[in-house]
């Protein structure tokens, strides 16, 4: 397992993180990995291609990331909370390298106060998906739900996000009711 104990990272501080295929055999990323770096403008995962399973923190508190590549991540199956949380200046997200993921931890995306657009319909293998995952996207403008979402996505739409009409213009509900 690939980790550090409550973000060693964020002692450094670092604007750039590059993981290289010296990291190819990791299967398990920890706990708080890169954990409150807010300092961080960039990131290359491509080292990470064999990772199976992402534990929580793992990019929490980045709030200088713009952008993240996740495609090496392509063969992880379980991601922990707050995965991409208090990533305030992340703009936009694309999940489709995430398509073998089958559970998804709670505030996934909390706080990405930048991201307008969020489609998770690339998450088809999901199983169960915590709560709040989009708690704190004030900036949302449109949301892409899963075509076959399970027993109906518990995505918990945030009250600052209600009611949708109003707050959300572009709303793709496929199949599932938002609460």
């Amino acid at each position: 397992m690939l980790g550090y104990p409550s973000g060693i990272y964020s002692l450094l501080n670092p604007t750039r993180v590059v993981m290289d295929s010296a990291l190819s055999h990791v299967q398990d990323v920890g706990d708080c990995f890169l954990s409150g770096c807010d300092s961080l403008k960039e990131v290359d995962l491509s080292g990470l291609s064999s990772v199976q399973k992402v534990e929580h923190s793992f990019l929490l508190g980045c709030s200088s990331l713009k952008e993240v590549d996740l495609s090496p991540l392509s063969n992880v199956q379980k991601v922990g909370g707050y995965f991409l949380s208090g990533c305030s200046s992340l703009k936009e997200v694309d999940l489709s390298p995430l398509s073998n993921v089958q559970e998804v931890g709670y505030l996934f995306l909390s706080g990405c106060s930048s991201l307008k657009e969020v489609d998770l319909s690339p998450l088809s293998n999901v199983q169960e998906v915590g709560d709040y995952f989009i708690d704190g996207c004030s900036s949302l403008t449109r949301v892409i739900l899963l075509a076959s979402p399970p027993e109906c996505l518990r995505l918990a739409v945030p009250p600052h996000l209600l009611p949708l009409p109003v707050r959300l213009q572009n709303v793709a509900q496929r199949a599932c009711a938002v609460s």
